[in-house]
């Protein structure tokens, strides 16, 4: 379910504002589905915006919304990143989701000469082409891969990695192993930044 930004930055949910939620999350209009190898794949809209969801879980989108346009607030995070390192050259991105958030990291970023993307499962890309105005370049690799396989066989360094890998139940556990987390700081360059959800 998505909460609207006032809700979730100004009170906790009280019954009233799950009455909200419910009437936002029952408003949706179904724009695609598919049952893919990993998950069911959906692209609904409501009055907040268009969302992505895997099964009955919310992983990216795009609001429609006067106080919090474009990307869901838990995505912004990652921008962060640009603030503590204004140089990025090279991201690696574990996970596509909508992709949306891609876009502002071209624009954000004059020095980014790279994105390599990793993501598992090729509906998801031709979701993200087709239903959230995903476009490539000459500076963005998509691989149809799994992220660990990736990770360990790369030889490439980036500046910033960001880990958007989780489902409804939280990041998948073999993300955090110690093995995992060693590999991924051995893809980093020496000032580069892991971000993760």
């Amino acid at each position: 379910m998505i909460i609207p930004p006032e809700i979730n930055m100004s009170k906790s949910l009280h019954p009233e504002d799950l009455e909200i939620l419910d009437k936002y999350e029952s408003s949706e209009k179904i724009l695609f589905q598919t049952d893919s190898e990993f998950s069911r794949i959906c692209v609904v809209e409501n009055s907040l915006g268009r969302f992505l969801k895997f099964d009955d879980s919310y992983q990216s989108g795009i609001l429609n919304y006067n106080s919090c346009p474009n990307n869901l607030p838990y995505i912004n995070y990652f921008f962060i990143s640009c603030l503590l390192k204004t140089n990025i050259k090279s991201i690696l991105v574990l996970g596509m989701g909508s992709g949306y958030f891609i876009s502002s990291f071209i624009k954000l970023l004059p020095h980014l000469k790279n994105i390599d993307i990793v993501e598992i499962d090729p509906d998801v890309i031709e979701v993200a082409h087709k239903y959230f105005n995903f476009k490539q370049n000459d500076h963005v690799n998509i691989n149809i891969q799994d992220a660990r396989v990736f990770v360990r066989n790369s030889k490439n360094k980036y500046d910033l990695i960001i880990m958007d890998l989780a489902s409804h139940e939280g990041l998948f556990y073999r993300f955090m192993t110690e093995e995992f987390l060693y590999e991924v700081r051995e893809r980093l360059n020496p000032d580069g930044i892991l971000a993760s959800n």
